[in-house]
């Protein structure tokens, strides 16, 4: 992860932190069109997003996570 991105739950991708909030929901509905195309045996649960570590901040929670 590059400093100052953040990642999509989603997709994987990195985002600036204001448009993230602007790409998640429009990426989750992509992800259910395609995941609705498939048949019911290979269908998955839609992602859950993560929670925030309590009393950290994100710089600390990056740290974590690589």
């Amino acid at each position: 992860i590059r400093p100052g991105l953040r990642v999509c739950y989603i997709c994987g991708k990195e985002f600036g932190s204001q448009s993230l909030p602007i790409h998640e929901p429009k990426c989750l509905e992509k992800w259910h069109i395609e995941n609705d195309k498939l048949p019911k045996h290979l269908r998955r649960s839609p992602p859950v997003k993560p929670q925030a570590l309590p009393g950290k901040s994100s710089k600390d929670q990056i740290k974590i996570c690589v």
